[in-house]
């Protein structure tokens, strides 16, 4: 993949996100972690424009470089269903970096999958996953980093299976977090692993209900046509 001749300006890469309305504000959202928040980032729309998507991961892709995250990469993972787009989209900008005829510095897209243990939510590498991450160094990537759940628990998944997470790379982080910390195992040591996003912006997210959410001190009508404000709504009648 051929890099642009410059880098975006941070203005030119927020108009990117708020074409076609793939940021949404000044709305009431209730988000994946039951949290709620005045506004919500429609990733589906965000990345189904293969150029926008093509332009922004090129972006990341400088600043992966520039964290010096990239060095000795393997391998690319992400998030089932969510972050599989930019697994590939991240390991297509890293492999086209290098020569074409050296099949030895070669980075490939994985996914990890989601699934329930003891009543706790993991994520789990399957098929051939698991021995195509050992022993490389390996990328997190994901569209979105909220509270950085997701990222742990895919990094968990990759550490399980003997894999080195070099590092989280988004496009947008609106958490409060800039690393992951995490027990390393078999060690009383604690790795930290650093999250690298295009736009590191942290957005409001509140805990529901009156006394905690300003939206729901406020009656602002939750919106039921984006994020998990259905099910909510469904849950409190």
């Amino acid at each position: 993949m051929s890099q642009r001749p410059y880098p975006m300006s941070p203005e030119a890469i927020r108009e990117e996100f708020e074409r076609d309305a793939c940021v949404v504000r000044d709305g009431h959202f209730v988000y994946a972690g039951g949290k709620h928040g005045s506004v919500y980032i429609r990733k589906d729309i965000l990345l189904s424009d293969t150029r926008r998507a093509r332009k922004l991961v090129v972006e990341l892709g400088r600043k992966i470089i520039a964290a010096d995250l990239d060095h000795g990469v393997g391998a690319v993972v992400g998030p089932a269903q969510s972050g599989i787009i930019m697994a590939h989209r991240v390991a297509d900008y890293l492999d086209g970096m290098s020569d074409w005829s050296d099949e030895e510095h070669r980075v490939f897209a994985y996914y990890a999958e989601k699934e329930m243990l003891d009543d706790a939510e993991v994520f789990r590498l399957r098929r051939d996953f698991p021995l195509a991450v050992k022993d490389r160094r390996v990328l997190i990537a994901e569209d979105i980093v909220n509270e950085g759940t997701t990222a742990r628990r895919v990094v968990e998944a990759v550490m399980l299976a003997g894999g080195t997470v070099a590092g989280v790379v988004a496009l947008w982080n609106r958490g409060p977090h800039r690393q992951i910390v995490l027990p390393m195992p078999g060690s009383a040591r604690r790795v930290e692993i650093p999250i690298v996003a295009l736009v590191e912006e942290q957005l409001n997210a509140w805990l529901p209900g009156r006394g905690h959410c300003p939206l729901c001190d406020a009656d602002v009508p939750i919106n039921i046509s984006l994020g998990h404000g259905a099910s909510f709504l469904k849950g409190q009648a």
